[in-house]
């Protein structure tokens, strides 16, 4: 089935729970959030995290083989003597850049909102003070 595209400035699928332009469909109405996650077993929750003021780092924790060294930390050089055996997934990456920083890991700093995903990434939650609140 081919759906036309359609703006998602007055767009007739949030008035029927159907969301098809992501949190440009948003609400904050109470009876239009039942209606959306009535009978679906297992809905998700999004968040349009700059309108909310918030920035979220998802930190990967799946394995992946490393970019080169001038496209693992655009715009930071890693000299050739820096060993980086072992690097295998996000988690690792942020905290070399950290230590390059001189700077907390964000995965470890247990001061930030931190939620841990059914994948085994993390996802640090951050104020960043713009936005609407």
């Amino acid at each position: 089935m081919h759906r036309q595209r359609h703006s998602y400035l007055n767009c007739p699928c949030a008035g029927a729970a159907r969301w098809c332009h992501g949190f440009h469909a948003a609400t904050t109405d109470p009876e239009q959030t039942r209606k959306g996650w009535s009978g679906r077993p297992a809905p998700g929750a999004g968040v349009a995290y700059g309108a909310a003021g918030l920035m979220v780092i998802d930190i990967d924790a799946h394995a992946h083989p490393l970019p080169s060294r001038d496209r693992l930390l655009p715009g930071i050089p890693i000299h050739d003597h820096i060993d980086l055996a072992g690097l295998q997934n996000a988690f690792h990456t942020l905290a070399v850049l950290a230590v390059l920083r001189g700077a907390p890991d964000p995965a470890e700093d247990e001061q930030t909102l931190r939620v841990r995903t059914p994948s085994g990434s993390v996802h640090v939650w951050y104020r960043t003070g713009v936005g609407r609140t």
